[in-house]
């Protein structure tokens, strides 16, 4: 591994920033450093992104607005993703917010809000700039420093009920660190950066090396500009934040070059959350392959794991036949490339809108009363459909009007309703410990049964049972697997090349036996599928860009 200099990076900057924001802005020093979302079921850490908005805002490298070049645009959707549902209170504490202005109809033509560091956090910044006595460290998530010799010795912190317990105790951690290939992560990162200059700053660069490059990977780059110019453009300054994040990360710190800090967050019902907004289960599919690949790994995946472990629980319950879900079950790929082309969506998002479904996300209403702000809010389909047709609203409600219609989409929302209703009548998972009630899963992790004075959706519900199962599939694949290097919500990439037939019958037996003991009768099998992540195919042209200087204005 090669030795890296100790100099004045994002994370040495980051972490003497945060000190003195938060001794001279008080509101600033209010913001938690982890905040968990229930609507979205993740984890972000306002402090930690925020302070690299500052960084880069201060150093020139944010997007000018359109309107006027003295201020910045971000992205709603991406400072929500960032900085978590209270993102304008959050900004509010270093930038000044204004209006378009300069003509602009900002719901017409499509900008932002402009934004200007204020002046007191400008001082500050030029301070931490000037002190020469900044060591070179690296700030963690969380706010913990991170060199060689303070790798926390847990990879996995707990919660219960919302709360998190820092000293969670696991039979097994895996290792924190994550080794990434560093030469591919320069390659994209060049990659990007050039897409960017030719296709938002109207630039004459060469990307066909690269455009083949994520083709090979899943991005079709041509077939995503037809549909929607400025959601591509959204999509590719999105990818290009999180690949700098990544280099961020990985370059210039006491861990080594390519070396990343994974830290997990086991939530209420199970389910391991990486934690942050970049991170290696939260890139997109090609970044996160090209990124790992040619490191020995393997990609394992559970079969359609949440409609397998519903149809089978169904089974269990003695309900009806489930004939959608079968269905889906039986030729995953055909039946979400089936939804897409009769409903004009990607793929992906057919996939993301069937998992709503199975998550609760209804298809009656398009919004739903916010006792928060008073008003409505958008339900989670049409939050998605939105950010696919950036912000059209005749398309949005086009797109819902043919999704309520659909025959398919309606017999999979009508066999997950079934099942769930049958599902959640099981008085079992009902129980009141210390005075609260609690809805528990199949590996006795609680929730609470109220938010409030409101009682939990049933989607809801089925999501913290489904992901407990989830939870405890994961947990037997460690124990057969020692080389595991990152576990995803419904799969995990290991060193190990196993034999998946073999891997899926010791869970689904240990699965079933598991059942067994809570007194279930019937099956519960899984199957489980493997893809090596080699390297790229490095062709000259990308080799190339291996040393390029990479400068995005």
């Amino acid at each position: 591994m090669r030795k890296t200099k100790q100099k004045p990076t994002f994370d040495i900057i980051r972490k003497e920033l945060d000190i003195r924001l938060s001794q001279e802005i008080s509101a600033y020093k209010n913001i938690e450093w982890t905040i968990s979302s229930k609507k979205y079921r993740d984890v972000t850490e306002p402090k930690y992104e925020l302070c690299l908005l500052v960084i880069q805002t201060m150093r020139g490298q944010g997007r000018k607005h359109k309107s006027d070049d003295k201020y910045v645009s971000f992205s709603s959707i991406q400072l929500r993703k960032k900085l978590g549902v209270d993102y304008i209170k959050v900004m509010d504490t270093c930038f000044i917010k204004k209006k378009a202005g300069g003509g602009y109809d900002m719901k017409k033509d499509r900008v932002t809000y402009k934004y200007k560091l204020k002046d007191k956090v400008v001082d500050i910044c030029k301070d931490v700039y000037s002190d020469k006595k900044i060591m070179a460290e690296h700030i963690g998530r969380g706010g913990l420093d991170i060199t060689k010799n303070t790798i926390p010795t847990y990879t996995i912190t707990g919660s219960k009920q919302g709360k998190e317990i820092y000293e969670y105790k696991k039979l097994k951690q895996f290792p924190s660190v994550v080794s990434l290939n560093d030469n591919n992560i320069r390659i994209l990162l060049s990659v990007y950066a050039d897409m960017f200059k030719k296709y938002i700053q109207n630039e004459k660069v060469n990307v066909l090396d690269g455009e083949k490059l994520l083709l090979e990977y899943g991005w079709d780059i041509k077939t995503e500009r037809n549909k929607n110019q400025q959601r591509f453009h959204n999509i590719l300054e999105e990818r290009l934040e999180k690949i700098k994040a990544i280099v961020d990360m990985t370059h210039d710190t006491k861990l080594g070059i390519g070396d990343m800090v994974q830290l997990y967050k086991q939530v209420d019902s199970g389910r391991y959350y990486l934690h942050g907004d970049t991170n290696l289960q939260t890139i997109p599919k090609e970044m996160r392959k090209i990124v790992m690949g040619g490191m020995g790994y393997y990609d394992y995946d559970i079969e359609n794991c949440h409609y397998v472990l519903l149809n089978q629980l169904n089974k269990m319950y003695g309900g009806d036949t489930l004939t959608y879900v079968k269905k889906y079950i039986n030729d995953t790929e055909a039946f979400r490339n089936k939804i897409g082309s009769e409903l004009g969506l990607s793929v992906g998002l057919s996939k993301k809108i069937l998992l709503m479904i199975v998550y609760g996300g209804g298809l009656t209403v398009r919004h739903r009363y916010d006792k928060e702000t008073g008003g409505n809010k958008d339900s989670a389909i049409i939050t998605d459909l939105k950010i696919f047709y950036d912000d059209d609203n005749k398309l949005v409600d086009e797109a819902f009007d043919n999704i309520q219609n659909n025959k398919t989409i309606m017999g999979i929302y009508n066999d997950v309703k079934s099942a769930r209703d049958l599902i959640l009548a099981d008085k079992d998972f009902y129980v009141t410990y210390r005075g609260d009630e609690y809805f528990k899963n199949h590996i006795n992790r609680r929730t609470l049964l109220y938010n409030g004075r409101e009682k939990k959706s049933k989607g809801s519900l089925l999501s913290h049972m489904l992901q407990g199962i989830e939870s405890y599939i994961l947990d037997i694949a460690y124990e057969e697997d020692n080389n595991i290097v990152m576990w995803q919500h419904d799969g995990w990439v290991s060193k190990t090349n196993i034999d998946t037939e073999n891997m899926g019958e010791i869970i689904s037996r240990k699965l079933q036996y598991h059942f067994e003991k809570l007194g279930y009768q019937g099956l519960m099998r899984i199957s489980v599928t493997k893809e090596e992540l080699s390297d790229i195919n490095k062709t000259p042209a990308l080799i190339s860009r291996i040393k390029r200087k990479v400068v995005v204005s």
